[in-house]
This record gives C-alpha cells, sequence and structure tokens, in this order.
C-alpha cells in the first residue's frame, strides 16, 4: 500500500520542474495526505506536552492547596520531556516514510521553539544542539526520501536540500556555541547531537554528489 501511496504521488520521469507549483507546495510537508495529517497531529501533540509543561506549574501549584499532585504532574513533565526528545527519531522516521523536509524539520525545532517562546526567551542549550541537529537530520533523510521516490531532480529536493543545508549551518553553529559555555553534566546531551549532526554532514555530502550527478544525466 504504501508503495503504491508513493507512486501514485511521485510519477517517475519527465523533465525537472522550473518552479515549485502548488502539488509541490503540499509536496513540502509530505507526499500522502493522510501520512503528512499523521506527522501533522504528531507535531501538534508535541508541541502542545511542551506548552502544558511550561504553563501549568504557574497556575496549578500556586499555595500547598494542589500539593499532593506534585508527583503525578513531575510525572507528566517527564514522559513530556520523553516524548519531546524523541521527536528527533520520529522526525528523521517521518523524513523516510513520507517526504516532506518542511514538516520533518519542524517536528524535532517546533517544540523547542514554542518552549522557548512560552518560556520568555529561546537560549542555546543543549536542548537547542540537539533541536537544531535533529532538524537538520530529519530535513536531509526527507530530501533522501523525495529523491528516492522521484527518481530525478525536482523542486522540492532542490528546496530539501537548501532547507537540510541550511539547517545543518545553523545546527554547527549553535553546537559550536554550546560546547564552548555548556558545563560537563551537557556532555552527554553534545555527544549525541554532535554525532548526530556528523552523519548528517556526511548524508547531506552524498545527496548533493549524487543530485548533481543526475543533473548531469538529465541535461545529456
Amino acid at each position: 500500500m504504501s508503495g503504491g501511496d508513493d507512486a501514485a504521488e511521485n510519477p517517475v520521469g519527465g523533465p525537472a520542474p522550473a518552479r515549485i507549483d502548488q502539488s509541490d507546495l503540499a509536496a513540502l510537508f509530505g507526499r500522502v495526505r493522510w501520512r503528512t495529517a499523521v506527522g501533522g497531529a504528531s507535531l501538534v501533540v508535541a508541541a502542545l506536552l511542551v506548552v502544558v509543561a511550561l504553563v501549568a506549574p504557574q497556575w496549578l501549584f500556586k499555595g500547598e492547596a494542589n500539593a499532593g499532585l506534585v508527583p503525578l504532574f513531575d510525572g507528566f513533565v517527564g514522559v513530556a520531556i520523553v516524548l519531546v526528545g524523541l521527536s528527533t527519531v520520529a522526525g528523521v522516521g517521518y523524513g523516510l516514510w513520507n517526504g516532506g523536509p518542511v514538516l520533518a524539520y519542524a517536528m524535532p525545532t517546533l517544540p523547542w521553539l514554542i518552549g522557548g517562546a512560552t518560556a520568555g526567551g529561546s537560549a542555546l542549550t543543549v536542548d537547542a544542539a540537539l533541536a537544531l541537529s535533529g532538524g537538520a537530520a530529519a530535513a536531509t533523510a526527507s530530501t533522501y526520501s523525495v529523491h528516492r521516490v522521484a527518481g530525478r531532480l525536482t523542486s522540492v529536493t532542490e528546496a530539501g536540500l537548501a532547507l537540510a543545508t541550511g539547517g545543518t549551518v545553523v545546527a554547527a553553529v549553535a553546537l559550536w556555541r554550546v560546547r564552548a559555555v555548556a558545563g560537563g553534566y551537557a556532555s552527554t546531551g553534545l555527544q549525541v547531537a554532535t554525532a548526530l549532526l556528523a552523519v548528517t554532514m556526511v548524508t547531506l555530502v552524498l545527496q548533493v554528489v549524487f543530485t548533481l550527478d543526475d543533473v548531469g544525466d538529465q541535461q545529456s
């Protein structure tokens, strides 16, 4: 079924489009509509979990009237943190499953941005390095998926490469700045972000090489 969905959404052959049209705009978020809906719903859930985890303590636990609920809420916050942390895995998985570089990139990064906005600012922390590295990895994975299914260079592939490249540069700068100020407590998170970004860079370079090779084939 998934192969049929991919084939229906991405016919192979024909010249590369000169610009992004309406169907290409939709493909920036995903190849198949129901898969895109699943990815969008998971992103909304992750964002809501972040907002609840940050906002609820400000009004729910004023005074000691609801002190007995603190352990329950701590457990909820722990689950929320784990789920948001898994958004990187979800972003990469979604990108490989349904393409959509924009939505794939947003899955790891948007919850962090919303959390920062809710808290009053998005500081460069280990969370930022992980989120941005995850976004770059997700965009790269989705671009690979788009190119693999289409079998040729498309405007969505070009947009995905641009997003993945820009995201990788931003993640590298953020990681460099975080490493300069973070303490020893952040070493594990920084190691994960560094490894993820290194794999992303290698994959992105290979993707660019393959894309340039396809451009040469199309022009010949």
